[in-house]
C-alpha cells in the first residue's frame, strides 16, 4: 500500500510493439498498471527479465509486462489450411506403430506413439 490509498481502482495500459524485423511478423503487447487513486505503479513478477519472442517477459523493474501475441484464425483460413494438406492414410500396427498404409520397413514409419511405459518417470519409470 501506498501511504493510506487502499487501491480499490486501477488504470491499465496496452501498448502493441510490432517486430518488424521477424518473418512472419510478430507482435507483442506491453501492460503496464496503476492505481487510479494515488498513482502508484504496479510491478509484474515470477518472470524472466528481457525481451523473448514466444515467452512473457517483464522490463528490468517489472513495471511493464512484454507478451507476445497473435492473431486468433477465422475458421476460413484454417479451412483453407485444412484443404490444401497433403492426406496419408495410415495403419496402426500391433506395435504401436503408426505407418503410411502399405509402407514397407523401418523408413517409412511415420511415428511411434509414447506408451505410459516410456519415459514417463515418477511412477511409471523403471
Amino acid at each position: 500500500m501506498n501511504g493510506k490509498c487502499e487501491h480499490q481502482t486501477f488504470v491499465g495500459k496496452i501498448d502493441v510493439v510490432r517486430i518488424s524485423d521477424s518473418m512472419p511478423m510478430q507482435f507483442r503487447a506491453e501492460i503496464s498498471i496503476q492505481c487510479a487513486e494515488c498513482k502508484a505503479d504496479f510491478q509484474f513478477f515470477g518472470l524472466p527479465i528481457g525481451f523473448h519472442s514466444d515467452n512473457p517477459t517483464t522490463s528490468l523493474g517489472g513495471k511493464y509486462l512484454r507478451a507476445p501475441i497473435k492473431e486468433i484464425p477465422l475458421i476460413g483460413s484454417l479451412e483453407s489450411i485444412l484443404d490444401n494438406e497433403e492426406l496419408t492414410p495410415i495403419e496402426i500396427l500391433p506395435n504401436g506403430e503408426i505407418r503410411a498404409k502399405g509402407a514397407v520397413g523401418n523408413t517409412e514409419i511415420v511415428q511411434k506413439p509414447l506408451t505410459m511405459r516410456e519415459y514417463l518417470g515418477g511412477e511409471y519409470a523403471n
